[in-house]
């Protein structure tokens, strides 16, 4: 039986720990559409464009593909050759999946000192002129504008004092998200922006130490669960339902705490584990527009 290949994985290793270097090799563009069409699986992605999968691979160490292959790639997934070869943008979804990898490359990055995140803002200007030039669609481009700026502001802050060994530091987000009525409210400049927790007690609870952040919730809605100012901890990698869970979200332009549960009926129910709090009921039609920020995994306790 042949042995099962590796999942590859949207992280680009053509990207130094610097975002003023954020420029993509053939094999960032090929990755990122193998992310994009088939995340789980490179095998169905090279079944997909007609290659093999030992190609597939070769190409994601940058070996050159044939231009024979290189079309059949172009050909399969809707980019251009010329955006797959050399980077250059000439339709507008070329322009998409430029814009996506800059989102997913930002998020490769481990920490961002206030330079580092204003030269990732500059590159808000780089999406502003693909879409002046190819005409992306206007609710794809606010999608990638926010998940651009949310991935920026998630980018803890560099810490000069390493951790301990075996800790991990985990930023506190300075948004508070409402458990309540619903409001933002930004933290004190006193509080400290980083804390460090045990990396195996973070992975015992579910979250990857890379996505664990900080957040403190407000209002009293989740109460007994979640009572105002607790602390929580949040896997911001989760970024749509996944199961009944408690998940950080934005509705109604409200940043919120809710415990989110799918009806048969397509219905997205945004519950308040305090019996005080009616239910509120999210129709298919609107759930467009609820952002998940991430779920909560600790809040004193397990979630």
């Amino acid at each position: 039986m042949a042995s099962q290949m590796e999942t590859v994985k949207p992280v680009y290793a053509s990207i130094k720990d610097d975002p003023s270097e954020l420029e993509f090799t053939f094999a960032d563009r090929l990755r990122a559409l193998v992310a994009h069409f088939d995340p789980k699986s490179d095998r169905a992605f090279a079944r997909r464009v007609g290659i093999s999968p030992t190609s597939l691979q070769n190409y994601l160490k940058d070996q050159t593909p044939r231009l024979d292959q290189a079309a059949s790639i172009a050909a399969s997934t809707g980019v251009s050759v010329g955006w797959l070869a050399t980077g250059a943008i000439d339709t507008p979804f070329d322009g998409e999946m430029h814009i996506e990898m800059l989102t997913r490359a930002v998020d490769s990055f481990q920490h961002g000192s206030q330079a580092d995140k204003a030269a990732l803002h500059g590159k808000i200007d780089e999406i502003r002129r693909i879409n002046e030039a190819f005409k992306i669609s206007d609710e794809r481009m606010e999608q990638f504008r926010k998940g651009f700026l949310t991935t920026i502001e998630q980018l803890p802050n560099a810490s000069e004092q390493p951790a301990p060994a075996g800790f991990i530091t985990v930023p506190k987000i300075e948004i508070r998200p409402s458990a309540g009525a619903g409001s933002l409210d930004l933290y004190e400049e006193s509080e400290p922006d980083i804390f460090a927790f045990r990396e195996e007690w973070l992975r015992r609870i579910g979250v990857s130490p890379k996505f664990a952040r900080l957040m403190v919730a407000k209002g009293d809605s989740m109460r007994e669960t979640i009572d105002d100012g607790d602390l929580m901890i949040v896997d911001v990698s989760v970024r749509e339902f996944i199961d009944e869970a408690i998940y950080v979200l934005v509705y109604g332009g409200l940043v919120r705490v809710k415990r989110l549960q799918l009806l048969h009926s397509g219905m997205l129910l945004l519950k308040s584990d305090n019996p005080r709090y009616q239910t509120e009921e999210v129709p298919l039609a609107e759930q467009q527009e609820l952002i998940i920020g991430g779920r909560v995994r600790w809040a004193g306790g397990s979630i």
